[in-house]
């Protein structure tokens, strides 16, 4: 994702990663109200195990490190849960998204 401003190339010395999870009951539907459907819409709308993030980026971390090296940056997980009016509220609710920066 992204474009020309944010690929990583031969020069790139930081790379973000992201991983997260949408709990099945706020994205189900929408994609289909909004006329964009994706394979992500489409695996999270059927439930996705919500610690799976954590594997992918340990995963991907390791891929990244043994490919190109670096160091390992710092994990800042975040979570979120929707309140009754529909808005996001911090709160202790199942990891939405866990990331790594500083390769």
């Amino acid at each position: 994702m992204g474009g020309a401003d944010s690929a990583v190339s031969v020069d790139s010395t930081d790379i973000y990663l992201e991983c997260a999870w949408f709990a099945p009951e706020v994205i189900s539907g929408r994609g289909r109200r909004l006329g964009i459907q994706t394979d992500a819409s489409y695996r999270f709308e059927r439930g996705v195990d919500p610690r799976g993030q954590h594997r992918a980026m340990q995963r991907a971390t390791a891929l990244l490190l043994e490919i190109a090296g670096g160091e390992p940056g710092p994990v800042d997980e975040t979570s979120s849960r929707r309140t009754s009016a529909g808005g996001a509220e911090r709160g202790p609710a199942a990891p939405a998204s866990a990331t790594a920066a500083g390769y």
